[in-house]
């Protein structure tokens, strides 16, 4: 039987790769899910599980700390990922990346074609936060979870928010 060397929780490495998802984090954009989420996918910690994030480049930031705190927790998962950013730099042999714009039916349907993957155990949706691109989101990708799994949706927005998309001062959405 195979453990995991890894004994450091969710939030600690949130915390280490410098997400916003731990309860310390520095950004103002500070969530604290970490804890949450353990409490909801720790039965998945040690399983070869597919998961998909939406939304991977933080604004003000490098990018990718989510993917590598998943990455770190969830030793023997396949992370997909997707942003209008190009994040194609996180990729490696356990991450792809797939860019594309959230407000776009078509970008979800070549993502899962570029994947060539049906289902994901869990789905984070932590893209724009335009209510409109949520909906998108849910409309394109709920059907793509395994039954027993989640999508999870961060930041539900809405309707008439304005777009905080924003990449050299050019707004998406």
């Amino acid at each position: 039987m195979w453990v995991s060397m890894n004994i450091k929780t969710l939030d600690e490495l949130a915390d280490e790769f410098d997400s916003d998802k731990s309860t310390k984090s520095s950004y103002p954009s500070r969530h604290g899910y970490a804890p949450i989420y353990e409490k909801l996918l720790s039965k998945w910690k040690n399983e070869p599980i597919s998961l998909l994030e939406i939304g991977v480049c933080m604004e003000g930031s490098r990018g990718g700390q989510s993917v590598r705190m998943w990455e770190a927790y969830f030793e023997k998962a396949k992370i997909y990922t997707f942003d209008i950013v190009d994040m194609s730099r996180l990729k490696n042999n356990r991450v792809d990346f797939f860019c594309g714009d959230q407000s776009k039916r078509t970008d979800f349907e070549n993502m899962m074609k570029a994947f060539n993957v049906s289902f994901f155990d869990f789905i984070l949706e932590d893209g724009c936060h335009v209510h409109e691109h949520q909906m998108i989101s849910i409309g394109s990708l709920f059907k793509r979870v395994k039954p027993g799994g989640y999508y999870i949706l961060e930041d539900i927005s809405v309707p008439g928010r304005e777009c905080c998309c924003q990449i050299n001062d050019q707004t998406f959405g």
